[in-house]
């Protein structure tokens, strides 16, 4: 079993070209290896805390 980690940082969510190939390659990886494990991180809708020191 692989793990795959997708990190996605587009303002356009949904709508950038980015994300949609990243979501075709999402979908396109479960289909031949269905018993691998996907992470995406939405690094835009769920920001990384500053770090300040």
């Amino acid at each position: 079993m692989s793990k795959v980690l997708v990190l996605k940082s587009s303002i356009l969510a949904g709508y950038s070209q980015s994300g949609q190939l990243s979501d075709y390659f999402v979908e396109q990886w479960r289909e031949k290896h269905a018993e691998d494990v996907i992470t995406v991180r939405d690094l835009a809708a769920n920001p990384i805390p500053v770090l300040d020191r």
